[in-house]
């Protein structure tokens, strides 16, 4: 390459420059557009506090397939997250249950025939008062290891949120 083409090409190299470091950062950052929250450890059978609310602890109860109307192959269970919710503002994201040896990870689930128990609730709520149990209805596919974790989004990076991951004995 002549000196000739390197001062021609001198702006879109600096740019070059800036750019692939930048773009590798919010790779390594970034999950499809969100921020990951700090993460916080959770023992088996342990509470955790966040500002003036408490999570934990944490159950995984099998359901009967046939009941819910879940396809074969998978096992539907009940993720059970106890809250005393405080005076302060705090959402929360459905619990998921996650596989640390494998990393896959398993959302709850609302297309099947599933109520959650009276009193129970499927979302956080600001409201204070009496405490409540969080559930969400998960279908595990069969065979899935007993090492698993319950993740617990909470609030945002810019509002301190945390993930809480609650290791479960199943």
């Amino acid at each position: 390459m002549t000196r000739a083409w390197w001062r021609r090409n001198a702006v879109a190299l600096a740019v070059l420059v800036v750019l692939i470091p930048a773009g590798l950062f919010a790779l390594d950052t970034l999950e499809f557009g969100t921020v990951r929250n700090a993460e916080r450890p959770v023992a088996a059978g342990a509470s955790t506090s966040i500002a003036d609310w408490d999570f934990g602890p944490v159950t995984i109860k099998p359901v009967d397939a046939a009941e819910v109307g879940a396809p074969s192959g998978t096992e539907p269970v009940v993720v059970t997250i106890r809250v005393d919710r405080g005076h302060r503002f705090l959402g929360c994201q459905a619990p998921r249950i996650v596989e640390p040896a494998t990393g896959r990870s398993w959302m709850s689930v609302t297309t099947l025939d599933w109520a959650p128990p009276v009193g129970a609730q499927t979302t956080c709520t600001s409201r204070t008062g009496i405490p409540y149990d969080l559930v969400a209805l998960v279908l595990l596919p069969s065979g899935v290891g007993d090492d698993l974790v319950v993740e617990l989004s909470t609030g945002s990076t810019a509002a301190g949120g945390l993930d809480l991951r609650f290791a479960v004995d199943r």
